[in-house]
């Protein structure tokens, strides 16, 4: 019985452990924040309403608990800040794709319109961390890419 008790404990300190090593992600508002405070961006960026990210990204509300934007609402550059915790796996594989298609999209409209963005869109920094995806357009994409990394510890 007293051996019995010591392996059950045992498997709880295990199972607790391991539970406390796991990554807490940031909520996607102080994940955008805590980005464009890292880097400079050209212009000044805005908070996006809820409804027109979801427009924007062509993504249907039901497949994200959290998202946040920051971009330049006056559409000069293309520099924007996004981060969304899906719902699920099949959630998350959709607003990835649907962020995919929106950068296509961008970098066919500014090729014409303002083509020295082109390039911060095609070094833009899209990843994934457990269900939380970030999607970065900047003019520092390295500095991105630490910031995010130290925010995903």
């Amino acid at each position: 019985m007293k051996k019995r008790f010591a392996i059950y404990l045992l498997a709880l300190l295990l199972l607790l452990s391991a539970c406390s090593t796991q990554t807490q992600l940031p909520n996607p508002k102080e994940a955008t924040l805590a980005i464009q405070s890292s880097t400079s961006f050209t212009e000044e960026l805005q908070e996006l309403d809820r409804d027109l990210i979801t427009k924007y990204l062509n993504i249907d509300e039901s497949q994200y608990t959290e998202i946040y934007m920051l971009l330049d609402t006056s559409r000069a550059s293309t520099e924007q800040i996004l981060f969304v915790n899906a719902k699920d796996k099949a959630a998350q594989d959709s607003i990835r794709k649907n962020i995919e298609e929106y950068k296509a999209a961008l970098i066919s409209q500014y090729r014409d319109y303002v083509p020295e963005e082109v390039p911060k869109l095609e070094a833009a920094v899209l990843k994934n961390k457990g269900l939380q995806t970030a999607f970065v357009v900047s003019g520092n994409a390295n500095a991105v890419k630490e910031k995010l990394a130290e925010l995903w510890k």
